[in-house]
């Protein structure tokens, strides 16, 4: 038998703890979900433009005066000096009083092209010393122009016996020793008059009779000789100079008083008389 009072008290439960749901519509999930990928979406979008256009973003380098000047050096003194691919009329620094090249901001790519030698170098303007090979450690002082007292850098090419090919090294001694046989001559020794003897004490013997003495100079190209070297550009102890192996032909520096003439290049090597 149903309690008709108890009946009532539950159905006011149930109308105070649980109202009725509505269902709702399909269509509106869809049109949040959407909206909400909407929302995300444009979020990814505005936050990676915004990462990438600060990214993207390189500040103009400001140019120390000077830093895009420079002059070149070659040695030897012939050949022609290209500039991204250009051939320079003039080299800046063949003559006392020239004008500085002037280089804009970036990566410039500077070679020189000269018989049996050929070196490139790559510059970045403004430039790095110590990442850059080619540039010499003392500045250059412009002389006159807009920029006169400024200091410049300075491109230097040097030719090195080890840049050629063996062949052509294998020529070079061979015109060095002959241009040395050249320079053979002979005396007549009387008797009691010194020569030298390389077998004798001190290497130095006396004529018992008339000799005929005969002066000939050897080039001595062999890395692993054991003779002794002698000269006053030499390094000390060795046959070699500014890290060279003189055996092999060391190209001097420009503060040596050697030929000193234009377009010649300047080496020295080992030579027995």
């Amino acid at each position: 038998m149903n309690d008709p009072e108890r009946t009532s008290i539950n159905e006011d439960v149930d109308n105070e703890f649980s109202p009725p749901r509505r269902r709702v519509s399909p269509a509106l999930i869809t049109g949040i979900i959407v909206l909400v990928v909407l929302i995300v979406a444009g979020g990814i979008f505005a936050t990676t433009r915004f990462v990438g256009g600060s990214a993207n973003a390189t500040p103009t380098p400001t140019l120390v005066p000077g830093s895009n000047l420079f002059y070149i050096q070659t040695s030897p003194g012939w050949g022609t000096v290209f500039v991204d691919g250009q051939k320079l009329a003039h080299v800046p620094g063949s003559t006392p009083n020239d004008l500085p090249l002037q280089l804009s901001v970036g990566v410039h790519e500077v070679s020189w092209q000269a018989d049996l030698f050929t070196q490139k170098c790559t510059i970045i303007v403004p430039p790095v010393l110590s990442e850059t090979k080619c540039l010499a450690n003392d500045p250059v002082t412009v002389p006159k122009g807009p920029h006169k007292g400024l200091p410049a850098f300075l491109i230097d090419f040097t030719a090195s016996f080890s840049d050629l090919m063996p062949a052509q090294q294998q020529s070079l001694f061979q015109a060095a020793q002959k241009a040395l046989d050249a320079l053979q001559s002979s005396e007549i020794v009387q008797p009691g008059e010194q020569y030298a003897d390389l077998n004798a004490p001190s290497a130095t013997a006396t004529a018992t009779s008339a000799l005929r003495a005969t002066l000939h100079f050897q080039l001595i190209t062999d890395p692993n000789s054991s003779a002794q070297c002698m000269g006053g550009f030499l390094d000390f102890g060795g046959c070699r100079y500014n890290g060279q192996d003189c055996h092999l032909f060391c190209t001097a520096s420009d503060d040596l008083p050697l030929l000193d003439q234009p377009g010649s290049w300047d080496v020295f090597g080992i030579i027995a008389g």
